[in-house]
């Protein structure tokens, strides 16, 4: 039960999530993680099959991309395996949030994030694919939440998807068809996109940028350079957030509305409301 609740006479659960981690070899899992979670490590192949003459590589969206060695792009063609063996281990979740293993999850945010779309936010039969929002359209490519900040889904949103055709189709299609040379947060959008989900942007996940690591609203940033500076911002921001949790609100909370959304930065994440004020949550001298 949430802690905040328990206080105010509610007796809500809080919701179930299970996370899913790229990490590029064994080794410690990130420190945001306890014991009791629902976790996932996935352990990318080194070698893959070769992507058929067809495929065509993005240049345009990703440029920098095309040099990089086969290790890289084999994890980006296995990703959504492991998506569809984190619904096989976890099928009841709530939630589902997806990182990578130099992504800082902060999980008290992330708790009071999930409480409110969950009790206060979301109906029943919404779904949720949320983060830090990227618009590719003009590359051919649906927009994205870009897998570094964190990849929020509603439980039955991702189900939806491992449990129609379109998920097995879309794995076939990034290891041996058309999307061969798709990144994986492609990939992930523009299958959800078949089961009519599109991605939402949140601001307080960033996929370039842990410079507010210490804001009560941030819930994810990447990257994290090293396990002692995962370590300082977790414990910083644990300071923080019990001045502040009270300020978490249903609209903090809420997909911002594509037309306030900084869909076109990969290193901002915002979102302006209109006659809204935006709250500071004052860093821990």
């Amino acid at each position: 039960l949430d802690p905040k609740n328990i206080r105010e006479g509610s007796w809500n659960p809080m919701p179930s999530v299970a996370f899913l981690v790229w990490a590029d070899k064994q080794g410690d899992v990130p420190l945001w993680t306890s014991a009791e979670d629902d976790f996932l490590m996935y352990f990318p192949p080194q070698t893959c099959a070769e992507c058929p003459k067809t495929a065509k590589q993005n240049k345009k969206a990703a440029a920098w991309s095309v040099s990089y060695p086969e290790s890289w792009w084999c994890a980006q063609r296995n990703y959504l395996t492991a998506v569809q063996q984190l619904v096989t281990h976890f099928p009841k979740q709530d939630f589902y949030f997806l990182a990578d293993e130099d992504t800082t999850v902060f999980r008290d945010s992330l708790s009071a994030l999930l409480q409110l779309l969950q009790y206060e936010v979301l109906a029943t039969a919404d779904d949720l694919f949320m983060g830090h929002g990227y618009n590719l359209s003009g590359c051919g490519i649906a927009p994205i939440v870009m897998g570094g900040s964190g990849m929020l889904l509603r439980g039955h949103t991702l189900r939806k998807l491992a449990t129609s055709p379109e998920l097995a189709l879309c794995i076939k299609e990034q290891k041996e068809g058309a999307w061969c040379w798709h990144h994986f947060d492609w990939a992930m959008a523009e299958c959800l996109l078949r089961v009519n989900v599109s991605a939402s942007g949140h601001a307080g996940f960033k996929q370039y940028n842990c410079k507010d690591y210490e804001r009560a609203d941030v819930v994810a940033c990447h990257p994290t350079l090293s396990r002692g500076s995962m370590r300082m911002m977790l414990e910083r921001h644990a300071q923080n957030y019990t001045k502040f949790r009270d300020s978490l609100s249903a609209t903090w909370a809420s997909p911002c509305e594509d037309d306030y959304y900084s869909w076109r930065s990969s290193v901002v994440s915002k979102c302006k409301r209109p006659n809204s004020t935006t709250t500071m949550y004052s860093a821990v001298a």
